[in-house]
């Protein structure tokens, strides 16, 4: 543990007792950083390098799995004592601005993915 950084190890220290498990929907970690963000602006080998110093605490992540469809919210609440739900940012939400369904308009949450493949 000595090659963690001080706020790491300060973390660990005080919830030592509190391991966890993150469940990942997808196949990786990092969620919009990862899915969101193009490698242009926040290179993967940084993301990846992040997200194995924060594994170094011993969590434990299970990948590809859907809560509700691969594991039940009931089978994870009778497994663990606490349980924290974070959906993320998969889609957006319509404004009710008039045009918005138009041909060609672009939503702020597909706007990256949508440069990506136009850079490709």
């Amino acid at each position: 543990m000595e090659d963690l950084p001080d706020l790491v190890r300060h973390i660990i220290s005080v919830l030592w007792d509190m391991m966890f498990t993150v469940y990942e929907q997808r196949k990786k970690l990092g969620g919009m950083l990862r899915y969101g963000i193009p490698a242009y602006r926040l290179p993967r080998e940084i993301l990846d390098h992040e997200i194995e110093g924060l594994m170094k605490t011993g969590f434990k992540v299970e990948t590809d799995i859907s809560i509700g469809k691969d594991i039940s919210l009931a089978t994870i609440e009778k497994d663990y004592d606490d349980v924290y739900v974070s959906i993320g940012a998969h889609t957006d939400k319509k404004l009710g601005n008039p045009g918005e369904d138009a041909e060609g308009y672009i939503r702020c949450r597909n706007a990256s993915k949508h440069r990506r493949r136009s850079l490709s």
